[in-house]
């Protein structure tokens, strides 16, 4: 009898509907298809580290799955949105009444898995087109430019499928609405977070009695409009107060805006400029703004760039040096001007001759970071490979002897 090539993967994809069957025996484990929307940084939850990945299954469900430790450190940095992946040895879990999968110590993440039996599926999860874009909790910068999406592809998701998550779009506002109060005064008690109620000559809360130190907070309505959808959104005190640089608190007292139903001419001033806005998304599909980024913000490496270009752009041409050299000699008040000129224009030239340093370092250091970053990704993965087929092995027995107690 001819010898049979042993697999060298093994999958026992679940689907999106079997899930919540799945989570109610917590020590199940599962492998999951799907292709990458967005992932985030490595991030802090109290005292682990994780990264998360927003993911889309063949049944158009999204999906957070959590990397815990050192699975999402060896993997934050090699996967992408658009890549199908398959994952396995994950637990289900919920969050905010949404399914969530995570990680456990025996998780493998194989990019493109070289399996012919789902071949078709794996192009077909290439070809769904981009629902959305999700981000998480301490999201940088970089992690909101890197994941815009639409006001469109947001607001025809099931609301189910979005709360709680955060997306990040270039919109901007199309109006305030001065028919809902833009802030209000809550209770200074640290335990609570009542409005409070204006009387005669004092302001009193239901649980804490009169007070006399609020506490002003934003809650600015407004819609978003990019043109492709609008979206109902609210600007809570943390993303107002970053958005135009004023505490609701000064521009009440001290500003002079008491009227909670005449909005802040610093607030309106927002109206009609394009922004990068980061949002949560709630199941009434209203939006909180979390945080308002200029488009045009230039850092890194384009930042050292444009500084080079201007200083070589207002460098002198050899001849217009020379003509004023010529003056210096014949005009004595020119000589002094002149002189300046050359201090200002040797400055540049140090100025230049030290940018073209700094860009040719930073190239080194990236150029460095990516071979080490390829070295890392390739021992992972050949260490992987070595364990696969003994884990798949054990990991089928276990789910078996799990079911035969559970039978019994």
């Amino acid at each position: 009898m001819p010898e049979l090539p042993i697999p060298k993967h093994y999958f026992n994809f679940a689907a999106y509907k079997d899930l919540q069957s799945m989570q109610k025996q917590s020590l199940l484990l599962t492998d999951y298809l799907c292709r990458v929307e967005s992932t985030s940084s490595m991030m802090k939850r109290k005292d682990y580290n994780l990264m998360k990945i927003s993911a889309i299954d063949l049944s158009g469900h999204v999906i957070e799955i959590t990397l815990w430790e050192d699975i999402g450190y060896t993997y934050v940095n090699n996967l992408s949105p658009g890549m199908v992946i398959a994952i396995t040895s994950l637990i289900v879990t919920t969050h905010a009444d949404k399914l969530q999968l995570e990680s456990t110590s025996a998780t493998t993440v194989e990019i493109e898995p070289p399996v012919k039996d789902y071949k078709e599926s794996m192009q077909k999860l290439k070809r769904m087109p981009k629902s959305q874009t999700i981000t998480y909790g301490q999201q940088t910068d970089k992690d909101i430019r890197n994941n815009i999406t639409t006001l469109k592809n947001v607001v025809s998701m099931n609301p189910d499928s979005t709360n709680n998550y955060r997306f990040a779009c270039k919109a901007a506002v199309k109006e305030f609405h001065g028919y809902r109060k833009w802030y209000r005064r809550k209770c200074s008690n640290s335990d609570c977070d009542d409005t409070l109620r204006p009387e005669e000559d004092y302001l009193l809360c239901k649980h804490c009695g009169r007070i006399d130190n609020p506490v002003y907070t934003y809650c600015v309505n407004g819609t978003l409009d990019d043109g492709t959808a609008t979206l109902a959104v609210v600007f809570f005190d943390d993303a107002m107060t970053q958005a135009i640089g004023i505490d609701c608190e000064t521009m009440v007292l001290k500003n002079g805006y008491e009227d909670p139903k005449i909005i802040p001419n610093p607030i309106l001033s927002l109206a009609g400029q394009e922004k990068i806005y980061s949002f949560s998304m709630h199941k009434n599909k209203d939006a909180s703004i979390q945080k308002t980024l200029d488009i045009d913000s230039a850092t890194g490496e384009q930042e050292v760039e444009d500084i080079s270009h201007r200083l070589l752009s207002t460098a002198p041409a050899t001849p217009a040096a020379k003509i004023s050299r010529k003056m210096a000699r014949d005009d004595p008040e020119h000589a002094t001007s002149s002189s300046k000129r050359e201090s200002l224009q040797n400055k540049h030239k140090t100025k230049t001759e030290k940018i073209h340093e700094l860009k040719n370092q930073i190239e080194e250091l990236k150029r460095r970071l990516d071979v080490t970053k390829n070295e890392v990704a390739k021992e992972s993965n050949e260490s992987t490979k070595n364990l696969s087929e003994k884990y798949k092995q054990l990991r089928d027995e276990y789910n078996l002897l799990l079911g035969q107690k559970s039978s019994k």
